[in-house]
């Protein structure tokens, strides 16, 4: 049985692209991000809303997050579960895709466990 807040983390990627992204490119990265965290998808809803679009994957354990916005080129991704995930494999997956194109430019910020239930007693 999983006790409440046993284990929660999520990774937030942030970068630029220098091309134009498609729906069908962005639902095959997630689908490579959802083998890396051994996981599967249980929903998936995409909303087109101009200037860019996102995508909601459910998978088993939590959520997976994609927005991008077409004026900026910016990709804006989380990936949030209650299994122990490792985010620079979720990274390099990242980097791969793209190529070259952003290498080293991807903020990533993470929140694990601690993190995630101080913020819930501060609230």
């Amino acid at each position: 049985m999983h006790n409440k807040g046993q284990y929660l983390k999520e990774a937030t990627f942030d970068f630029l692209i220098a091309h134009k992204f498609s729906q069908e490119e962005a639902k095959f990265l997630i689908q490579k991000i959802v083998k890396l965290i051994k996981t599967e998808i249980i929903s998936q809803e995409i909303n087109d809303l101009p200037p860019g679009f996102d995508i909601l994957t459910g998978i088993k354990e939590s959520c997976i997050y994609l927005g991008y916005w077409y004026e900026y080129d910016f990709i804006h991704i989380i990936v949030s579960s209650c299994s122990n995930f490792d985010e620079n494999l979720i990274k390099v997956a990242i980097v791969e895709f793209f190529l070259t194109e952003l290498a080293s430019k991807i903020k990533l910020i993470l929140n694990q466990d601690t993190t995630i239930l101080n913020l819930i007693k501060s609230l």
